[in-house]
Protein backbone atom coordinates (compact mmCIF):
# COMPACT_ATOMS: atom_id res chain seq x y z
CA UNK A 1 0.00 0.00 0.00
CA UNK A 2 3.27 2.50 0.73
CA UNK A 3 3.47 2.43 -3.17
CA UNK A 4 0.41 4.28 -3.76
CA UNK A 5 0.09 6.73 -1.06
CA UNK A 6 2.65 8.29 -2.56
CA UNK A 7 0.76 9.51 -5.40
CA UNK A 8 -1.91 10.74 -3.28
CA UNK A 9 -0.37 12.57 -0.55
CA UNK A 10 0.75 16.20 -2.17
CA UNK A 11 -3.05 16.49 -3.64
CA UNK A 12 -5.12 15.42 -0.57
CA UNK A 13 -5.91 19.45 0.48
CA UNK A 14 -7.93 19.34 -2.89
CA UNK A 15 -10.81 18.04 -1.43
CA UNK A 16 -12.27 20.14 0.84
CA UNK A 17 -11.08 23.23 -1.32
CA UNK A 18 -13.65 22.41 -3.98
CA UNK A 19 -16.67 22.68 -1.63
CA UNK A 20 -15.65 26.09 0.17
CA UNK A 21 -17.61 28.29 -2.82
CA UNK A 22 -16.36 30.95 -1.28
CA UNK A 23 -17.31 31.07 2.06
CA UNK A 24 -14.65 31.82 4.87
CA UNK A 25 -14.22 28.02 5.37
CA UNK A 26 -13.41 26.59 9.18
CA UNK A 27 -9.45 25.86 7.82
CA UNK A 28 -9.62 29.62 6.10
CA UNK A 29 -10.99 31.38 9.08
CA UNK A 30 -7.89 29.44 11.29
CA UNK A 31 -5.08 31.19 9.53
CA UNK A 32 -4.84 28.75 6.00
CA UNK A 33 -6.17 30.03 2.97
CA UNK A 34 -6.79 27.13 0.70
CA UNK A 35 -6.97 28.06 -2.96
CA UNK A 36 -3.67 30.30 -2.80
CA UNK A 37 -2.02 27.79 -5.05
CA UNK A 38 -4.90 25.10 -6.61
CA UNK A 39 -4.46 27.40 -9.92
CA UNK A 40 -1.35 25.54 -10.65
CA UNK A 41 -2.10 22.32 -8.91
CA UNK A 42 -5.35 22.06 -11.13
CA UNK A 43 -3.81 23.17 -14.03
CA UNK A 44 -2.55 19.87 -15.67
CA UNK A 45 -6.10 18.30 -15.52
CA UNK A 46 -7.92 20.70 -17.52
CA UNK A 47 -7.11 18.76 -20.61
CA UNK A 48 -9.10 15.55 -19.31
CA UNK A 49 -11.93 17.90 -17.88
CA UNK A 50 -12.99 19.24 -20.81
CA UNK A 51 -13.37 16.41 -23.00
CA UNK A 52 -16.68 15.10 -23.73
CA UNK A 53 -18.47 13.89 -20.36
CA UNK A 54 -21.14 11.04 -19.89
CA UNK A 55 -24.35 11.64 -18.62
CA UNK A 56 -24.66 11.82 -14.69
CA UNK A 57 -26.48 8.64 -12.90
CA UNK A 58 -30.11 9.77 -11.74
CA UNK A 59 -31.91 7.92 -8.90
CA UNK A 60 -34.41 5.90 -10.72
CA UNK A 61 -38.07 6.94 -9.81
CA UNK A 62 -39.61 5.02 -6.78
CA UNK A 63 -36.71 3.64 -4.99
CA UNK A 64 -36.54 5.23 -1.51
CA UNK A 65 -32.78 6.45 -0.42
CA UNK A 66 -31.72 5.12 3.47
CA UNK A 67 -29.21 7.12 5.04
CA UNK A 68 -25.88 5.24 6.19
CA UNK A 69 -22.70 5.93 7.82
CA UNK A 70 -20.00 5.43 5.90
CA UNK A 71 -16.63 5.03 7.31
CA UNK A 72 -12.33 4.49 6.66
CA UNK A 73 -9.28 6.15 6.65
CA UNK A 74 -7.20 8.53 4.51
CA UNK A 75 -3.56 9.86 5.19
CA UNK A 76 -2.66 13.37 5.43
CA UNK A 77 1.15 14.01 5.02
CA UNK A 78 3.56 14.21 7.37
CA UNK A 79 6.77 15.57 5.67
CA UNK A 80 8.92 16.09 9.07
CA UNK A 81 9.82 12.63 10.79
CA UNK A 82 10.80 14.02 14.06
CA UNK A 83 9.65 11.97 17.41
CA UNK A 84 8.37 13.84 20.12
CA UNK A 85 6.29 12.95 23.36
CA UNK A 86 2.45 12.27 22.88
CA UNK A 87 0.54 15.92 22.97
CA UNK A 88 -2.33 16.09 25.20
CA UNK A 89 -5.43 15.97 23.87
CA UNK A 90 -7.85 13.62 22.05
CA UNK A 91 -6.02 11.11 19.87
CA UNK A 92 -7.10 8.50 17.42
CA UNK A 93 -4.96 8.80 14.68
CA UNK A 94 -2.12 6.07 13.51
CA UNK A 95 1.55 7.31 12.33
CA UNK A 96 2.95 5.51 9.25
CA UNK A 97 5.68 6.36 7.18
CA UNK A 98 3.52 8.44 4.54
CA UNK A 99 1.82 10.48 7.18
CA UNK A 100 -0.53 10.12 9.68
CA UNK A 101 -3.78 7.82 9.32
CA UNK A 102 -7.12 9.90 10.10
CA UNK A 103 -10.47 8.15 10.32
CA UNK A 104 -12.96 9.42 8.36
CA UNK A 105 -16.93 9.19 8.86
CA UNK A 106 -19.36 10.91 6.41
CA UNK A 107 -23.30 10.08 5.60
CA UNK A 108 -24.38 8.37 2.43
CA UNK A 109 -27.66 7.49 0.73
CA UNK A 110 -28.48 3.90 -0.92
CA UNK A 111 -31.29 3.02 -2.59
CA UNK A 112 -32.00 -0.76 -3.12
CA UNK A 113 -33.26 -1.50 -6.59
CA UNK A 114 -34.27 -5.28 -5.52
CA UNK A 115 -36.02 -6.03 -8.61
CA UNK A 116 -32.95 -5.56 -10.62
CA UNK A 117 -30.30 -6.85 -8.16
CA UNK A 118 -28.83 -2.91 -8.20
CA UNK A 119 -28.04 -0.33 -5.51
CA UNK A 120 -27.50 3.13 -5.91
CA UNK A 121 -25.05 5.21 -3.46
CA UNK A 122 -24.89 8.90 -3.40
CA UNK A 123 -22.22 10.70 -1.36
CA UNK A 124 -18.59 9.64 -2.50
CA UNK A 125 -17.70 12.44 -3.69
CA UNK A 126 -17.68 15.20 -1.03
CA UNK A 127 -17.45 18.11 -3.81
CA UNK A 128 -20.18 16.66 -5.55
CA UNK A 129 -22.35 15.38 -2.60
CA UNK A 130 -25.75 14.91 -4.46
CA UNK A 131 -23.80 12.45 -7.33
CA UNK A 132 -25.14 9.14 -7.76
CA UNK A 133 -23.57 5.89 -8.66
CA UNK A 134 -24.47 2.32 -9.09
CA UNK A 135 -23.56 -1.60 -8.08
CA UNK A 136 -24.84 -4.85 -8.91
CA UNK A 137 -25.51 -6.98 -5.26
CA UNK A 138 -24.87 -10.78 -6.78
CA UNK A 139 -24.98 -13.41 -3.25
CA UNK A 140 -23.29 -11.64 -0.35
CA UNK A 141 -21.09 -9.51 -2.52
CA UNK A 142 -21.96 -5.77 -3.89
CA UNK A 143 -19.79 -4.31 -7.34
CA UNK A 144 -19.08 -0.98 -7.48
CA UNK A 145 -18.30 -0.72 -11.14
CA UNK A 146 -14.48 1.36 -11.17
CA UNK A 147 -14.59 4.72 -13.80
CA UNK A 148 -18.34 5.74 -12.87
CA UNK A 149 -18.88 9.83 -13.95
CA UNK A 150 -20.49 11.75 -10.73
CA UNK A 151 -20.38 14.81 -13.11
CA UNK A 152 -18.48 17.87 -13.23
CA UNK A 153 -17.09 20.98 -10.75
CA UNK A 154 -16.45 24.52 -10.90
CA UNK A 155 -13.31 25.99 -9.87
CA UNK A 156 -12.04 29.42 -10.42
CA UNK A 157 -14.00 29.33 -13.60
CA UNK A 158 -12.85 26.03 -15.15
CA UNK A 159 -14.79 22.91 -15.55
CA UNK A 160 -13.41 19.50 -13.60
CA UNK A 161 -14.44 15.79 -14.47
CA UNK A 162 -14.76 13.39 -11.41
CA UNK A 163 -14.60 9.76 -11.62
CA UNK A 164 -15.29 6.72 -8.79
CA UNK A 165 -12.10 4.24 -9.46
CA UNK A 166 -11.24 1.80 -7.57
CA UNK A 167 -7.28 0.51 -7.08
CA UNK A 168 -5.73 -2.31 -5.57
CA UNK A 169 -3.09 -0.62 -3.35
CA UNK A 170 -0.66 -3.79 -4.10
CA UNK A 171 -0.49 -3.33 -7.53
CA UNK A 172 -2.19 0.21 -7.96
CA UNK A 173 -3.90 -1.31 -10.85
CA UNK A 174 -7.61 0.00 -11.45
CA UNK A 175 -10.31 -2.59 -10.01
CA UNK A 176 -14.00 -2.54 -8.96
CA UNK A 177 -14.65 -2.19 -5.71
CA UNK A 178 -16.56 -5.14 -4.28
CA UNK A 179 -17.95 -4.88 -0.60
CA UNK A 180 -19.18 -7.84 1.65
CA UNK A 181 -22.37 -7.99 2.71
CA UNK A 182 -22.87 -9.27 6.46
CA UNK A 183 -25.76 -11.54 6.77
CA UNK A 184 -28.50 -8.78 8.22
CA UNK A 185 -27.50 -7.15 4.91
CA UNK A 186 -26.80 -4.00 7.42
CA UNK A 187 -23.16 -3.63 7.06
CA UNK A 188 -20.86 -3.50 3.81
CA UNK A 189 -16.82 -4.10 4.52
CA UNK A 190 -14.55 -3.19 1.62
CA UNK A 191 -11.58 -5.39 0.76
CA UNK A 192 -8.51 -3.86 3.02
CA UNK A 193 -6.15 -3.98 -0.09
CA UNK A 194 -9.01 -1.79 -2.41
CA UNK A 195 -8.64 1.97 -1.93
CA UNK A 196 -12.18 3.97 -3.06
CA UNK A 197 -10.25 7.17 -5.53
CA UNK A 198 -12.13 10.21 -6.05
CA UNK A 199 -10.00 11.16 -9.48
CA UNK A 200 -10.38 13.81 -12.01
CA UNK A 201 -9.59 10.77 -14.90
CA UNK A 202 -11.50 8.28 -15.24
CA UNK A 203 -8.68 5.56 -16.27
CA UNK A 204 -5.52 7.02 -14.12
CA UNK A 205 -5.19 7.12 -10.40
CA UNK A 206 -2.54 10.19 -10.87
CA UNK A 207 -4.95 12.88 -11.04
CA UNK A 208 -6.93 12.20 -7.45
CA UNK A 209 -9.38 14.72 -5.76
CA UNK A 210 -9.27 12.39 -2.25
CA UNK A 211 -8.69 8.82 -1.50
CA UNK A 212 -10.07 6.11 1.31
CA UNK A 213 -9.38 2.80 2.88
CA UNK A 214 -10.47 0.55 5.47
CA UNK A 215 -13.91 1.06 4.20
CA UNK A 216 -17.24 -0.26 5.37
CA UNK A 217 -20.94 1.42 5.21
CA UNK A 218 -23.10 0.46 8.35
CA UNK A 219 -27.20 1.01 8.82
CA UNK A 220 -27.26 1.91 12.17
CA UNK A 221 -30.34 0.22 14.01
CA UNK A 222 -33.20 2.42 15.35
CA UNK A 223 -32.38 2.25 18.77
CA UNK A 224 -33.70 4.93 21.96
CA UNK A 225 -30.54 6.06 22.81
CA UNK A 226 -28.67 8.88 24.19
CA UNK A 227 -25.89 10.59 21.31
CA UNK A 228 -23.25 11.39 22.28
CA UNK A 229 -22.25 15.08 23.81
CA UNK A 230 -21.78 17.51 20.83
CA UNK A 231 -18.56 20.22 21.39
CA UNK A 232 -18.13 23.42 19.81
CA UNK A 233 -14.53 23.26 18.01
CA UNK A 234 -13.96 27.14 17.29
CA UNK A 235 -15.40 30.11 16.48
CA UNK A 236 -14.62 32.99 14.50
CA UNK A 237 -15.98 36.33 14.10
CA UNK A 238 -15.73 37.40 10.14
CA UNK A 239 -17.07 41.13 10.58
CA UNK A 240 -14.19 42.04 11.93
CA UNK A 241 -13.09 41.17 7.75
CA UNK A 242 -16.22 43.43 6.61
CA UNK A 243 -18.78 40.73 6.34
CA UNK A 244 -21.76 39.69 7.79
CA UNK A 245 -21.56 36.60 9.48
CA UNK A 246 -19.82 34.43 11.96
CA UNK A 247 -18.14 30.82 11.54
CA UNK A 248 -18.94 27.98 14.04
CA UNK A 249 -16.84 24.77 14.13
CA UNK A 250 -18.67 22.06 15.27
CA UNK A 251 -18.58 18.32 16.17
CA UNK A 252 -21.59 15.76 16.43
CA UNK A 253 -20.58 12.90 16.98
CA UNK A 254 -22.79 10.01 15.12
CA UNK A 255 -22.47 7.59 18.07
CA UNK A 256 -24.66 6.87 21.53
CA UNK A 257 -23.20 7.30 24.96
CA UNK A 258 -21.98 3.82 24.40
CA UNK A 259 -20.08 4.48 21.29
CA UNK A 260 -22.76 2.33 19.20
CA UNK A 261 -23.62 4.23 15.84
CA UNK A 262 -26.60 6.03 15.67
CA UNK A 263 -28.97 7.01 12.73
CA UNK A 264 -27.95 10.66 10.85
CA UNK A 265 -31.37 11.12 9.70
CA UNK A 266 -32.69 10.92 12.88
CA UNK A 267 -30.35 13.51 14.64
CA UNK A 268 -30.76 17.47 14.94
CA UNK A 269 -28.74 20.39 16.03
CA UNK A 270 -29.37 23.74 18.02
CA UNK A 271 -27.25 26.62 18.58
CA UNK A 272 -27.53 28.91 22.25
CA UNK A 273 -26.39 31.93 22.69
CA UNK A 274 -25.50 33.40 25.93
CA UNK A 275 -24.94 37.35 26.02
CA UNK A 276 -25.22 38.71 30.30
CA UNK A 277 -26.87 36.01 31.32
CA UNK A 278 -29.69 35.91 29.16
CA UNK A 279 -29.75 32.35 26.71
CA UNK A 280 -31.24 32.50 23.59
CA UNK A 281 -31.99 29.91 20.42
CA UNK A 282 -30.47 31.04 17.35
CA UNK A 283 -33.01 31.18 14.45
CA UNK A 284 -31.98 30.47 11.07
CA UNK A 285 -34.01 32.73 8.79
CA UNK A 286 -35.15 31.41 5.82
CA UNK A 287 -34.83 34.69 4.05
CA UNK A 288 -30.67 34.42 5.28
CA UNK A 289 -30.17 30.73 4.20
CA UNK A 290 -30.92 29.00 1.05
CA UNK A 291 -31.39 25.60 1.95
CA UNK A 292 -34.33 26.31 4.86
CA UNK A 293 -37.92 26.67 3.74
CA UNK A 294 -38.82 28.34 6.80
CA UNK A 295 -37.71 29.76 9.91
CA UNK A 296 -35.72 27.00 12.38
CA UNK A 297 -33.94 26.55 15.22
CA UNK A 298 -33.49 22.86 15.32
CA UNK A 299 -30.66 21.72 12.36
CA UNK A 300 -31.29 17.89 10.92
CA UNK A 301 -27.53 17.04 11.03
CA UNK A 302 -28.18 15.53 7.22
CA UNK A 303 -28.48 19.26 6.19
CA UNK A 304 -25.22 20.08 4.16
CA UNK A 305 -25.26 22.40 1.15
CA UNK A 306 -21.73 23.46 1.17
CA UNK A 307 -22.13 26.47 1.86
CA UNK A 308 -24.30 28.15 5.13
CA UNK A 309 -24.12 24.60 6.76
CA UNK A 310 -20.48 22.98 5.22
CA UNK A 311 -19.39 19.22 6.85
CA UNK A 312 -15.63 17.95 6.36
CA UNK A 313 -15.36 14.22 6.66
CA UNK A 314 -12.47 14.57 8.44
CA UNK A 315 -12.71 14.67 12.37
CA UNK A 316 -16.63 14.89 11.77
CA UNK A 317 -16.63 18.43 11.69
CA UNK A 318 -19.56 20.68 10.71
CA UNK A 319 -19.38 24.48 9.75
CA UNK A 320 -22.50 26.81 10.22
CA UNK A 321 -22.55 30.79 9.99
CA UNK A 322 -24.72 32.64 12.15
CA UNK A 323 -25.33 35.83 10.50
CA UNK A 324 -24.70 38.19 13.31
CA UNK A 325 -21.24 39.32 15.09
CA UNK A 326 -20.40 36.36 17.29
CA UNK A 327 -17.82 38.62 19.72
CA UNK A 328 -20.65 40.13 20.83
CA UNK A 329 -21.74 37.29 23.22
CA UNK A 330 -20.87 35.99 26.02
CA UNK A 331 -20.79 32.31 25.07
CA UNK A 332 -22.06 30.08 22.41
CA UNK A 333 -23.72 26.28 22.76
CA UNK A 334 -24.62 23.15 20.93
CA UNK A 335 -27.18 20.74 21.60
CA UNK A 336 -27.67 17.54 19.88
CA UNK A 337 -31.41 16.16 19.58
CA UNK A 338 -32.13 12.51 18.78
CA UNK A 339 -35.07 10.78 17.82
CA UNK A 340 -34.21 7.10 17.38
CA UNK A 341 -36.76 4.33 18.37
CA UNK A 342 -39.71 7.01 18.76
CA UNK A 343 -38.29 8.56 21.56
CA UNK A 344 -36.78 12.30 21.58
CA UNK A 345 -33.24 12.11 23.64
CA UNK A 346 -31.53 15.41 24.03
CA UNK A 347 -28.16 15.78 25.31
CA UNK A 348 -26.98 18.95 27.51
CA UNK A 349 -25.98 22.36 25.82
CA UNK A 350 -22.09 22.48 25.13
CA UNK A 351 -20.77 25.53 25.98
CA UNK A 352 -17.66 27.36 24.33
CA UNK A 353 -16.60 30.38 25.96
CA UNK A 354 -16.25 32.83 23.29
CA UNK A 355 -13.72 35.73 25.08
CA UNK A 356 -11.82 33.04 27.25
CA UNK A 357 -11.51 29.58 24.69
CA UNK A 358 -11.10 31.93 21.34
CA UNK A 359 -7.79 33.54 22.50
CA UNK A 360 -6.45 31.17 25.03
CA UNK A 361 -2.55 30.43 24.62
CA UNK A 362 -1.46 28.11 21.91
CA UNK A 363 1.23 26.16 23.57
CA UNK A 364 1.02 22.93 22.60
CA UNK A 365 4.31 22.48 21.53
CA UNK A 366 5.97 24.73 23.58
CA UNK A 367 8.09 21.76 24.60
CA UNK A 368 8.66 19.97 21.07
CA UNK A 369 11.54 20.39 19.14
CA UNK A 370 12.20 23.06 17.05
CA UNK A 371 11.47 20.70 13.52
CA UNK A 372 8.13 19.94 14.68
CA UNK A 373 5.44 18.90 11.70
CA UNK A 374 2.23 20.45 12.36
CA UNK A 375 -0.82 20.11 9.90
CA UNK A 376 -4.42 21.35 10.00
CA UNK A 377 -7.15 18.98 9.08
CA UNK A 378 -6.89 18.64 5.48
CA UNK A 379 -3.46 17.87 5.36
CA UNK A 380 -2.18 21.45 4.87
CA UNK A 381 1.52 22.09 7.13
CA UNK A 382 1.24 25.59 8.92
CA UNK A 383 3.92 26.52 11.28
CA UNK A 384 1.77 27.28 14.93
CA UNK A 385 -0.72 25.46 15.42
CA UNK A 386 -4.46 26.58 14.76
CA UNK A 387 -7.39 26.55 17.55
CA UNK A 388 -9.19 23.36 16.92
CA UNK A 389 -7.88 19.65 15.24
CA UNK A 390 -4.26 19.66 14.44
CA UNK A 391 -1.91 16.84 13.58
CA UNK A 392 1.56 17.63 15.34
CA UNK A 393 4.29 14.43 15.17
CA UNK A 394 1.56 12.80 13.30
CA UNK A 395 -0.92 13.05 16.74
CA UNK A 396 -4.47 14.24 16.35
CA UNK A 397 -4.55 17.26 18.85
CA UNK A 398 -7.51 19.34 19.84
CA UNK A 399 -6.22 22.93 21.20
CA UNK A 400 -8.61 24.21 23.24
Amino acid sequence: MKRFYTLFVAVFVMAIAFAQNGKFTYIRSLNSVMDKDMTAKLSKHKAAAHKAAPQELALPLGLTPECWIFGGSTIVDDEDESEGEEEEGYDDSEESDMGSQIVVNNIIYLAFDNANNEVYIKGLCTPLPDAWVKGKISGNKLTIPTGQYYGSTTYKGQDYSLYLLGCDAETNSITDLVFDISEDKKILTLDKNTLLVNSFSQTSIDQINDFYFNIYAISPDDNAVMPSAPAIVDVYDAFSEGKDFSEIAISIPLFDENFEFIAPDKLSYKIYLDKDGQISEYVFKASMYDALSTDATEIPYTLNDNYDFAYYMIQDIKCIYPYLSINSYDRIGVQSIYYGGGKTNTTEIAWFNIHEDATSVRSVVADEKTDVSIYNITGQHISQPTKGINIINGKKVIVR
